[in-house]
């Protein structure tokens, strides 16, 4: 009788060891280092807002840029986060049309300020004893308020949309409870008509606000659990 040995098998033991072993180690790093949750104070930037070349290709414009100052509010469970928080958005430099190739449209200037409600459900990858990398997507709320100068009036606007987008972000243990936190923000949000700029004789509203676009944002967090 012969009888077949498989000597390929107990060569892969020490390897799934190893694995296992990495896996518990990493896990248990993670979990010692695990904060709970946590709130943060950033500050940062929106540049092109309004997106007015979007709303009209036949203006060249001197686009908005805003700053933004905000609350973040964080939650961690395991490799998962919850991020949500307010955003409020101060023009910095106001908008301008510099040329308008559409003489139905006459829009000058705009100006535009708003309150973002976001909320992010993502993945953690931490680094070590280092900090974190995490990603995730979600969905944020809008409502803005400002000014739109057309025709040689300025006429005030408000308008409120629903966008979706996704976060990347890192952060840097500073101590046991703080930490350093940096954010790459993409939403796609667009508000119904809520202006009429047009000559007559249109009377309907065509002028939305579009909040579309990229945000930077830099803070500290602090840990509370």
């Amino acid at each position: 009788m012969i009888i077949a040995r498989n000597h390929n098998c107990p060569s892969l033991f020490p390897l799934v060891a190893a694995c296992l072993a990495a896996a518990c180690l990493l896990f248990q790093t993670h979990a010692a280092a695990q904060q709970y949750f946590g709130v943060g104070f950033h500050v940062g930037a929106h540049n092109d807002v309004g997106n007015m070349t979007s709303y009209n290709s036949s203006f060249e414009v001197e686009p908005q840029t805003s700053y933004i100052l905000g609350v973040s509010f964080k939650a961690n469970l395991g490799f998962l986060f919850l991020r949500t928080g307010v955003d409020i958005a101060f023009p910095l430099i106001e908008g301008d049309v510099l040329e308008n190739g559409d003489p139905a449209d006459p829009i000058e200037k705009y100006s535009i300020s708003y309150t973002a409600l976001p909320l992010f459900l993502g993945v953690n990858f931490p680094v070590f004893d280092i900090g974190e990398f995490y990603l995730g997507g979600g969905a944020a709320y809008f409502l803005a308020t400002g000014t739109v100068t057309h025709g040689g009036a300025e006429d005030n606007i408000s308008a409120s949309a629903l966008g979706f987008g996704f976060l990347v972000g890192m952060r840097l243990h500073l101590s046991a409870k703080f930490g350093l936190y940096m954010e790459w923000e993409y939403f796609d949000a667009r508000s119904g008509a809520s202006m009429n700029t047009v000559t007559a004789p249109q009377a309907w509203d065509n002028l939305y606000i579009d909040f579309s676009g990229h945000r930077i944002l830099l803070g500290v967090m602090y840990y509370a659990i």
